[in-house]
């Protein structure tokens, strides 16, 4: 098994995966075999069989499903890899759906937020919520990104990630010429350690990584000056939200989200918003109100 894991990653690495994906994965690998091999003794890879993977899912009680899940469908890739077959989708396993907790955010609470954050924090409220960048894509944008009113970001996926160029709203616009006087103070300061990264981190770091810290940091503060509970995703949600608010096509949507599926745009950030549920239930009291 040890062989084949080695193989695969090689092989994931040589197809473009980052090799920081390819450490997770032979992370994930590596828990899951130790389970395998306790619960169902030691096996070659030609050996192992769908039982054998709803053995170990019946158990790991104490491993999420959608982690255990992740752990197997991983697996059964590797094993695939190997023998070309595929335990796990033989397997064809039923998982419960557990929704992720997630927290909305509505123009009330954006000005709130807005009203009370310093100007780095700004300047990461507005990369969120009027561009949709993801968490990692707003520590790592660089200035020189921004040409004009177009923008090109580089997102999830294997190598580099998608490289997309969106426009860029005026109100974000404006926000970056606000913040780069704050931006210049920063780095004269500070130093520039983030390789040109538009948001500068106000203290003296040696790894560019610290700016994802730092953006997630930020957020936590500025939740607590503000008493709303926000993350990055959540400003992502509240772009995303404010589209289809708009009346913008749902396609335009899923390509505004950067999404390779409509199901991903509607599933995870539209069918969970609140207000839907409120705006159904007050239609009811419409109807019954003679």
């Amino acid at each position: 098994m040890e062989a084949l894991k080695k193989e695969y990653l090689e092989d994931q690495i040589d197809r473009g995966l980052t090799r920081q994906s390819v450490k997770s994965t032979g992370g994930n690998l590596g828990t899951i075999l130790k389970r395998l091999f306790v619960i169902c003794g030691p096996l070659y890879p030609n050996e192992v069989t769908k039982h054998h993977f709803r053995e170990v899912r019946r158990n790991c009680p104490d491993i999420k499903d959608t982690t255990l899940k992740t752990y197997l469908c991983k697996l059964g890739g590797m094993i695939k890899f190997g023998t070309g077959n595929d335990p796990y989708n033989e397997a064809a396993m039923l998982w419960s759906r557990t929704d992720i907790e997630r927290t909305w955010i509505f123009k009330d609470q954006w000005k709130r937020m807005l009203a009370v954050a310093n100007p780095t924090e700004k300047m990461i409220l507005y990369l969120g919520a009027g561009l949709g960048l993801r968490r990692e894509e707003i520590a790592t944008i660089k200035l020189s990104d921004f040409k004009g009113n177009k923008v090109m970001v580089n997102g999830k996926g294997h190598g580099r990630g998608k490289l997309v160029e969106k426009e860029v709203p005026q109100s974000v616009l404006r926000a970056i010429e606000e913040y780069l006087p704050y931006r210049e103070e920063t780095i004269a300061q500070h130093g520039d350690r983030a390789n040109g990264a538009l948001i500068a981190i106000p203290y003296r770091t040696h790894s560019p990584t610290a700016s994802i810290r730092f953006v997630e940091q930020s957020m936590r503060d500025l939740e607590e000056k503000s008493k709303i509970k926000a993350t990055c995703h959540t400003l992502r949600g509240f772009y995303c939200t404010n589209l289809f608010d708009a009346g913008v096509e749902q396609d335009t949507v899923r390509r505004m989200m950067r999404h390779s599926h409509l199901d991903t745009t509607l599933n995870h950030y539209l069918y969970a918003d609140p207000r839907k549920i409120r705006g159904a239930t007050t239609a009811v009291d419409d109807a019954l109100d003679l």
